[in-house]
């Protein structure tokens, strides 16, 4: 008797349990189809730096403006467009309420302009994004890989060895007075004209360092020996324990 009624306790907590489960999936399934029918009428977005872009902008970007993406917008989908944005390295979506979709991203950091195209930042990964009007004035080094080939989303290539000068330089001075590195001539296929053009910004004036793509740290070095003359100044160390000082005319 007792076995009978424990199995029969056993058998309706399960079916309370299951008709618990079905009715409460059921209800989130009505409350998601009554927020998704909602067309999107607020963007609330969320991210390390508030309103980093302008709403307007990201409803753009997610087409917001015909009713049929205001209504029927994807999670997924919608991140797909984001990230489709060069200035977006991450997101998230998810619509929180009715009529309001959440947007959780954050931006691209400007490392270095690219110099060879207008307008044109890259972030320490290598990826190419305009610049303005989505980030305020900075003061970053100028960089030139001789025009590579430039693709949203897709690190451009030959930035191998200005990047890792770059790192260099930071650990060896302030980063604030490289004004531009020139490594569009490393691989030139005359060995006489391989060199690396280093731009600095000093008290005294602007160096024009010229280096060896190879030798450059030993070379550096023996720039931060020498007391050059006031003004701006060619420096050439590419020749072992030599340096050329030239002036540089201005004009």
């Amino acid at each position: 008797m007792r076995r009978v009624l424990l199995f029969s306790t056993i058998v309706f907590i399960s079916l309370c349990l299951a008709s618990g489960s079905y009715f409460y999936h059921l209800y989130q399934e009505r409350k998601a189809c009554r927020v998704a029918g909602v067309p999107i009428q607020i963007i609330a977005q969320t991210g390390p730096e508030k309103e980093a872009l302008k709403t307007a902008y990201l409803a753009e970007l997610l087409n917001l403006s015909s009713d049929e993406s205001r209504e029927g917008i994807q999670e997924r989908v919608a991140e797909e467009k984001l990230l489709k944005s060069p200035v977006i390295k991450e997101a998230k979506v998810k619509r929180i309420a009715p009529g309001i979709l959440s947007i959780d991203y954050s931006m691209r950091k400007p490392y270095v302009f690219l110099a060879d195209y207008e307008n044109l930042a890259l972030d320490r990964e290598g990826h190419p994004f305009p610049f303005s009007p989505f980030y305020t004035p900075k003061n970053m080094p100028r960089l030139y890989l001789g025009q590579p080939q430039a693709r949203w989303c897709v690190p451009v290539k030959n930035r191998a060895l200005a990047f890792e000068i770059l790192d260099y330089l930071e650990r060896e001075i302030d980063f604030f007075e490289v004004e531009s590195l020139d490594v569009s001539e490393a691989t030139h296929p005359s060995l006489g004209r391989r060199e690396v053009v280093l731009v600095l910004k000093t008290e005294a004036g602007k160096h024009y360092l010229r280096l060896t793509p190879l030798g450059y740290q030993q070379e550096f070095k023996r720039y931060l020996l020498l007391q050059p003359p006031e003004g701006d100044q060619i420096i050439d160390l590419r020749l072992q324990k030599l340096a050329f000082i030239k002036e540089k005319k201005r004009g």
